[in-house]
């Protein structure tokens, strides 16, 4: 099992079937909420027909757009009961549409029951979303295991950009402090996802001073003069252009940093 999945997120799987699937959905959600003495943490799985966070007699319609905002994975389970089920195309559709846009905020994923291979022409919108298929419908157990790797790697995923926003934040908050020593070091944070760029960089410029110094240092191996000079230009034009390199990329990180450090100061 993985982690629980952070803010903003309440759910991490939206579970869509049809009325004649309901048994598979709530084995699925079975398989992805293990018993409480299991040591894996549960997913935290939405399903509407035994959900306890909606009032009884609540418009599950006008509901739903704000479950799946706040849902990481749509999971739907595409069956041959689902050209009927009129809740679930509109769950479908509002799905689909979330992704369109922002595809970095939520996933839709299709789960063909029944079918051995994913039909030609998915339903309502589900062509251009990977899916998979679970020819045995009363074993959904591989199925689980694939949603709770796919949320494994979007939580890793987001742990990585949190740490890169705290870096940012931290940034930000030195080059509020004003002395030279906190800009520079508030640009090298914000500068942290770049980090292996920056390295690159900054051994390319090494590697091409100390070059650069051998090479006046031994001139006098240099059999003719012309060769001394165009090793020594060479190495010169690379030197200059590590450099301009570095300095074009603490240039866009300075900017950066005005902008984030702008917005603080005058939000909106």
């Amino acid at each position: 099992m993985v982690q629980q999945t952070a803010a903003p997120y309440v759910w991490d799987f939206f579970l869509s079937h049809a009325g004649p699937d309901r048994d598979a959905a709530l084995n699925l959600k079975g398989e992805l909420t293990p018993p409480a003495s299991s040591l894996a943490p549960p997913a935290r799985v939405f399903l509407d027909v035994e959900d306890e966070s909606m009032d009884l007699g609540s418009n599950f319609p006008a509901v739903l757009p704000q479950v799946l905002q706040s849902t990481l994975v749509s999971v739907i389970l595409v069956s041959h009961n689902t050209a009927g089920a009129e809740y679930q195309r509109q769950e479908i559709a509002e799905a689909v549409e979330l992704v369109r846009e922002d595809p970095n905020t939520h996933r839709v994923v299709p789960v063909y029951l029944g079918y051995s291979e994913i039909p030609a022409h998915p339903p309502f919108g589900l062509k251009t979303r990977k899916g998979f298929c679970v020819p045995d419908r009363g074993d959904l157990s591989k199925a689980a295991r694939r949603l709770e790797g796919l949320l494994a790697r979007l939580r890793r995923s987001a742990d990585q950009a949190h740490t890169v926003h705290g870096r940012t934040l931290a940034g930000v908050e030195k080059i509020e402090q004003g002395s030279p020593a906190e800009v520079v070091a508030g640009i090298d944070d914000i500068a942290t996802i770049n980090r292996w760029y920056l390295k690159l960089l900054s051994f390319l410029a090494v590697f091409a001073a100390v070059s650069l110094v051998a090479c006046l240092l031994l001139h006098g191996y240099f059999e003719r003069r012309e060769d001394f000079v165009l090793a020594v230009e060479a190495l010169l034009v690379f030197l200059l252009m590590v450099l301009g390199l570095l300095f074009l990329f603490y240039s866009q990180n300075f900017q950066l940093a005005k902008q984030i450090l702008s917005s603080r100061i005058n939000p909106g």
